[in-house]
């Protein structure tokens, strides 16, 4: 099993959603745990390497943005937020797999 583990701006997002929104998403991440590949899927372009997994709360579409560590057997989660906004986030923070 992978240990899921959440950057702090993640913890942040999170703690600033409401509470049934805040379970939902971390019961769906959670589902990361035994299989971070088949729950999400691999980017392309500048984000090759990262997945995505889509994330629905009461009919808006949410991203998270992770990235599978198989040395440290973890998945740590770097972005979440509305679809429309996560991609360009993370190209503001530069964020690529190497």
């Amino acid at each position: 099993m992978y240990e899921v583990v959440l950057v702090k701006d993640v913890e942040k997002y999170l703690k600033s959603c409401p509470g049934k929104m805040r379970e939902r998403f971390l019961r769906q991440l959670s589902t990361l745990e035994e299989s971070p590949r088949t729950q999400g899927d691999m980017m392309v372009g500048e984000f090759h390497g990262l997945y995505r997994m889509k994330l629905f709360y009461n009919g808006v579409q949410y991203r998270a943005i992770y990235d599978i560590q198989e040395e440290k057997v973890r998945v740590l989660v770097l972005f979440i937020g509305k679809r429309e906004q996560v991609y360009e986030k993370a190209k503001r923070k530069k964020i690529a797999k190497k």
